[in-house]
């Protein structure tokens, strides 16, 4: 009988006005509710009672600055970040990370193995990361694995690993992509009067009867000549024998020139040759640069 009275006590005190939660015979406590309206117009709830907001079916808290949303442990929740991934999330709102001037860690097997520090530096095995991207490895640091096929590129600074060994970078300015690696060859005539004649492979071999073969496709993208005094001719470079050249160079009452804009395309197997289109041209030498191409 005594336990009858208390337990009508205690249901008696917690329907009285000041009431935090309710008794609901059907479960073991149903909270108040509320719609979304009436919860911010407010009914002057004591700091710590419990609201179900019916609008959004989510818990709140009444804390001393309002009522806070308490995390739902829902799967199609957006108020965490879930195992199993997430839906209807906001890329402008929802984010993993800090909000304070706080690194912020990935770890596994309970050590960490990546940070992003607060200044924004990526480390991968490294605590203390003091680059953009900062790699400590006892092993292979990074891999970026060979494409049998040539991708679409788009902008400057993208890079791919070719099937033949090779890294290639696409520039934009030539819209290609072309080997990071960039390779010189040359040519040169030791005579004060060079005229009108193909000039040398620095072997000593006349380009007229040879030349530098290509191993595969590739492009000019840049050429340099330089002789003893000023003097005005035209460098000429050309392939497989022909006699138009396919790009060219004129110095002009100058000790020499330079272009690093050329964009010239050869293919593999085809041979590269130098002709020296002026007269009495004094000991004339030219490198030209190239780039594999994809």
């Amino acid at each position: 009988m005594k336990k009858l009275i208390l337990t009508t006590l205690a249901i008696t005190t917690l329907a009285t006005t000041s009431t935090i939660a309710q008794v609901d015979g059907n479960y073991l406590m149903g909270l108040t509710n509320a719609t979304t309206l009436e919860m911010n117009a407010g009914i002057n709830p004591v700091v710590g009672s419990l609201l179900y907001n019916t609008d959004e079916e989510k818990m709140y808290l009444n804390t001393a600055s309002g009522f806070k949303k308490i995390p739902s442990i829902d799967t199609n929740s957006i108020d965490f970040w879930g195992a199993t991934g997430n839906t209807g999330s906001n890329a402008t709102t929802h984010f993993l990370g800090t909000t304070d001037l706080q690194d912020f860690i990935i770890k596994t097997d309970n050590s960490e193995r990546v940070r992003i520090s607060s200044t924004g530096n990526i480390g991968i095995n490294n605590t203390t990361p003091s680059a953009q991207l900062d790699i400590e490895s006892t092993s292979v640091p990074l891999r970026i694995q060979p494409s049998t096929s040539t991708p679409t590129g788009t902008e400057n600074g993208q890079i791919f690993m070719g099937d033949d060994g090779i890294l290639y970078a696409y520039d934009a300015t030539r819209v290609k992509w072309l080997s990071v690696d960039r390779t010189m060859i040359g040519w040169g005539m030791n005579s004060a009067t060079t005229t009108n004649v193909y000039l040398r492979q620095f072997n000593g071999a006349d380009s007229e009867n040879t030349g530098w073969r290509m191993l595969r496709n590739g492009t000019i993208t840049g050429i340099s000549a330089q002789t003893n005094v000023a003097g005005t001719w035209t460098l000429e470079i050309r392939k497989n024998d022909g006699v138009v050249p396919i790009t060219a160079l004129v110095i002009t009452a100058a000790d020499g020139n330079q272009d690093a804009t050329i964009n010239v395309d050869f293919n593999e197997g085809e041979f590269l040759q130098a002709y020296c289109n002026g007269i009495a041209v004094e000991y004339p030498e030219t490198l030209i640069e190239i780039a594999w191409r994809k």
